[in-house]
């Protein structure tokens, strides 16, 4: 396997990745909820490996992999172009940051282009529950998210 777990923690964030363009966004899901994730699998035109991105554990996970490496655990699961579906090719990476603690269950905010979207527990104070991801409503005093 060629790339690396860059970080597992309740609050991280990605400072590296920051003004870089989106090839694609992809989710995997293997569940039954609506807006249901699993996992994220963003590529940025800037880099070779493939960024992945879940929760598990109540905490947030930040990877970097190659294509076959990537996409591994989730061959069987259904495949969401998310790149798609936001309008997302061609955008810069705003920022992406995992919020958290070890009183609160960690979720992630995407922000791209003119889109944020919010990967967190669809029941935020059971770890066992499915994973989501929710478009939020832009605002220009957006801060963080509380969960």
């Amino acid at each position: 396997m060629v790339g690396d777990r860059l970080i597992n923690d309740h609050n991280f964030e990605c400072p590296s990745l920051i003004g870089m363009t989106v090839e694609s966004l992809i989710g995997f899901y293997e569940g039954k909820v609506e807006n249901g994730i699993d996992m994220l699998i963003l590529k940025l035109k800037e880099l070779e490996l493939y960024q992945r991105f879940f929760l598990d554990a109540a905490i947030g996970f930040w990877e970097e992999n190659d294509f076959e490496s990537v996409n591994s655990d989730y061959e069987d699961a259904k495949k969401i172009d998310l790149a798609e579906k936001y309008s997302l090719f061609g955008t810069k990476v705003v920022s992406i940051v995992c919020h958290g603690s070890v009183e609160e269950f960690s979720s992630l905010v995407f922000d791209i282009g003119t889109v944020k979207l919010h990967f967190h527990y669809l029941d935020r104070k059971n770890m066992d529950s499915e994973t989501v991801l929710e478009k939020l409503e832009t605002s220009t005093n957006f801060v963080q998210v509380k969960v």
